[in-house]
């Protein structure tokens, strides 16, 4: 049979090769909030999705992380939108959290976000915001029990109530 014969040791040490490679590519891919920002000289609009006009936007709460909900901890995350005149997403990225865990998810849950139910022509240029997602644990009233008082900026508030989980 002519075909070709690779030896064993050779395909282990491929593999290998190529797990590393792939391993190193993941380790290599920005975090959310490690972002640059690419729209610096674009103002930001305070408050801007809480403003009545976008409240028809589909804002779907971040998820509790598993392991902050284990530790009972409780946190916040900002997260700075950048969004086109056609309310496309152009830039996305954390600017301040009080774990990672809290900050890649509410990066997440912008990411599911849907625009689709605004009315066109409110935004006219380039426009910034700035969202700020609480991380609280329940305690029975279905709110933040208490205000989080990390150094999370936006005056547009978006609570994550979690349940404490025992591990």
């Amino acid at each position: 049979m002519d075909g070709i014969n690779i030896k064993a040791p050779y395909c282990k040490g491929l593999l290998a090769l190529l797990a590393t490679l792939f391993i190193s590519g993941c380790e290599s891919t920005p975090k959310p909030n490690e972002l640059e920002d690419n729209y610096p000289d674009v103002t930001i609009a305070p408050a801007l999705l809480a403003q009545k006009d976008f409240q028809r936007v589909v804002r779907h709460p971040p998820r509790y992380p598993r392991a902050m909900a284990e530790a009972g901890t409780m946190g916040c995350a900002s997260v700075e939108l950048v969004l086109s005149p056609d309310y496309r997403l152009l830039q996305l990225r954390v600017v301040e959290q009080s774990t990672p865990e809290f900050g890649q998810a509410a990066f997440d849950s912008v990411r599911r976000w849907h625009w689709g139910s605004v009315t066109e022509g409110l935004l006219t240029e380039t426009t910034k915001t700035i969202t700020r997602m609480n991380f609280c644990l329940e305690d029975g009233s279905g709110r933040c029990p208490q205000a989080i008082t990390d150094n999370c900026p936006g005056s547009d508030v978006l609570n994550s109530i979690g349940y404490k989980i025992r591990g």
